[in-house]
């Protein structure tokens, strides 16, 4: 192996883990807190865009929302994605689906697989 393919195989490697390293500051960071004691501890609450996957930076918690004739029933939680489909409602044809993580409202869908 030549020195500049050595090199750039080193630097990838580095690149490589400081992505990780960014990662996991990013989990520590919106996840733990020091105490008055200097302690680490949980935080409490949910911080702002909480990235809760290692591997997929989008995903977000989620509930599904209560029905009113459903109103004993807890409203579920979940991780991932919202799905909204498009119907045509005489044929039922799907004619496009969009895809959004769990923290963003439906006015905002940027990306729809049409059918």
């Amino acid at each position: 192996m030549s020195r500049s393919s050595k090199k750039k195989t080193e630097d990838s490697a580095l690149t490589e883990a400081q992505e990780v390293l960014d990662v996991a500051r990013q989990i520590q960071s919106q996840n733990v807190t020091i105490d008055d004691l200097g302690q680490p501890i949980l935080s409490k609450g949910v911080a702002k865009d909480r990235r809760i996957s290692i591997e997929d930076p989008d995903m977000r918690h989620g509930r599904e929302a209560r029905r009113r004739e459903d109103s004993l029933r807890r409203a579920s939680r979940f991780d991932g994605y919202k799905r909204h489909v498009l119907r045509d409602l005489e044929s039922a044809v799907v004619r496009c689906v969009g895809l959004t993580s769990e923290d963003r409202s439906r006015g905002k869908i940027t990306t729809f697989y049409v059918t």
